[in-house]
């Protein structure tokens, strides 16, 4: 029976993705490819180029903080260059590959460090779980920017998701809610799930480095939305700031979680909404689409070249 609900759910995952891709070629099939290739080929070459190259301080970012993280559990990282080498790998094969198996080779490069491995699993889901925390903050502002443009009914369930995710994150970081949840999870039936163990880690919110983790969550955020509002001035459109802030946030959040392929659908959705609002059409929100995605393809292809240099290492030499 647990394995049929397993299974169950595992098929209704598997729907949402496929959802998702059949809206993205529906767009596709409603689109002029001549007016995508004409706004792609006038695209306006140095705000691209701009967006590209942000990407490795926006590594350095992510893997400062992966560090503070680390000593803040009473571990001894490496250096912040290795940091960001192994953060450059993970957004390789994260992207390449389903699920969030990028997050979980982060942790397993980390074991060539003599860091134990449970612990560098659980320095991964905490340097997650801090985007996830602001970004469920910032996409309830963003949902703002979209009442009277899709229904009450799915703008409230929008609103519930990122409230649930962002009260979620915030319990999974504080360590007195942990061991509530713990004790919780390690009564009855609920203790062969193992949960307790998994939550079992030394890390909390309430530390002497929340300002710095913070500082670099929201510098590493807001480097992606800067990457994001680059593509806007490349195609030359004319949006305000606010709603540019609110379609980026919500493709951030919505490739993250796992109802879609690379945010396949969900991208375009939301982009077409936003644009249709100031009178672009469709082709030039799916013009958009393709160059977000190009900044999806940098992260893998500069992974990919990393990884040829520093393979993963089971054990040390």
């Amino acid at each position: 029976m647990q394995a049929r609900r397993t299974l169950n759910r595992a098929h209704l995952t598997w729907l949402f993705k496929g959802a998702f891709v059949l809206l993205f070629l529906y767009f596709l099939t409603k689109a002029d490819f001549s007016s995508i290739l004409s706004s792609l080929a006038h695209v306006d070459i140095a705000p691209l180029l701009l967006s590209l190259l942000i990407l490795p301080l926006f590594v350095w970012a992510k893997s400062v903080r992966w560090g503070v993280i680390l000593r803040d559990m009473g571990l001894a990282p490496p250096s912040d260059w290795r940091l960001s080498i192994y953060y450059t790998i993970g957004l390789f094969l994260g992207g390449v590959t389903p699920g969030q198996f990028g997050d979980l080779a982060k942790g397993w490069y980390l074991r060539a460090d003599e860091v134990p491995l449970q612990p560098a699993m659980t320095s991964v889901v905490v340097d997650r779980v801090y985007d996830m925390l602001i970004m469920a903050l910032l996409g309830m502002l963003a949902l703002v920017d979209y009442v009277g443009l899709v229904s009450p009914e799915l703008l409230l369930l929008a609103q519930v998701g990122t409230v649930a995710l962002a009260m979620g994150s915030g319990l999974l970081i504080s360590e007195r809610c942990r061991r509530w949840l713990a004790r919780l999870f390690d009564q009855g039936a609920l203790r062969r799930l193992q949960i307790g163990r998994l939550l079992d880690f030394r890390f909390s919110l309430l530390s002497r480095s929340l300002p710095a983790l913070l500082g670099l969550t929201v510098l590493s955020i807001g480097l992606n939305l800067l990457r994001g509002w680059l593509l806007f001035i490349a195609l030359g459109l004319s949006i305000p700031l606010f709603s540019v802030f609110a379609v980026i946030t919500l493709i951030a959040i919505f490739q993250v979680l796992p109802v879609s392929i690379a945010g396949f659908g969900v991208r375009e959705a939301l982009l077409i909404v936003t644009l249709q609002r100031y009178g672009y059409p469709l082709e030039m929100a799916l013009s958009l689409s393709f160059l977000l995605l190009l900044l999806n393809i940098e992260q893998i292809v500069v992974g990919f070249i990393v990884s040829l240099f520093f393979p993963v290492q089971v054990e040390n030499p």
